[in-house]
């Protein structure tokens, strides 16, 4: 995962290597790794995503949970999942992270949906799919969040079925699934990348090719490669 924070650092984190801080104008750049001696490191040296929100906070999610670190004062919070606690984070690695702008962090899992993170309390609340449900999220296995820059109130959301539009305020989901009779749907849906340009269109990164979604048809102009090559296998992934 790799992360350039406003301040103009570019935070990368790797397979084994824990984090690394970049500055442009440094050849040399500190690194952040896992101590089992030291209890201010970080979890663990496999980073799956990193987020910088507030100044000053990182965020890192791992195979095992959520950290939090105080680049200031060294101090490091963690997050685990607790079967006995249903406020605590849920299961499965923690595949993206995402603050908006009332200061809650929201949390992709790979297995266990949405959490949403008050850090001021430390407990989470959990938004989960339910198949009988279509205003519930479409997957529970999460792979990239994006706040929605035109809206506030709204979270975008990459899943493994399809991409979801949140509204915060009434806590209801808007699918946009992949439909092969439909050539104006979602090209597929393993959804690993949302991006908002500065016209308003969405992008939206698939396993199956590239999208632009136009919000106010929520129609999707699709941009793919050759389309006869499976799906995840090159140029469409």
């Amino acid at each position: 995962s790799i992360l350039k924070d406003a301040s103009g650092v570019i935070w990368v984190g790797t397979t084994r290597g824990g984090i690394n801080r970049c500055l442009a104008d440094q050849v040399k750049f500190p690194h952040y790794k896992h101590d089992r001696y030291d209890l201010r490191s970080i979890s663990r040296n496999n980073v799956r995503s990193i987020w910088t929100g507030d100044p000053g906070r990182l965020w890192v999610g791992f195979d095992e949970g959520l950290d939090e670190i105080d680049e200031q004062t060294g101090r490091l919070r963690r997050f685990r999942n607790d079967p006995t606690d249903r406020s605590s984070l849920g299961a499965g690695a923690v595949l993206a992270i995402c603050q908006v702008k009332d200061g809650r962090i929201w949390i992709g899992l790979e297995e266990g949906g949405l959490a949403c993170l008050d850090p001021r309390t430390g407990r989470f609340d959990h938004y989960l799919s339910d198949p009988g449900n279509p205003a519930t999220l479409s997957n529970n296995r999460i792979y990239t969040i994006r706040p929605d820059r035109t809206d506030p109130g709204s979270l975008w959301i990459g899943t493994h079925q399809g991409l979801n539009r949140l509204d915060m305020r009434t806590r209801r989901f808007t699918r946009y699934l992949h439909d092969s009779s439909d050539g104006a749907s979602l090209s597929g849906n393993i959804v690993t990348a949302i991006y908002e340009g500065r016209s308003g269109y969405l992008w939206v990164g698939t396993h199956s090719g590239l999208n632009r979604l136009d919000r106010s048809t929520g129609k999707f102009e699709r941009y793919m490669g050759d389309v006869s090559a499976p799906p995840g296998t090159g140029p469409n992934d």
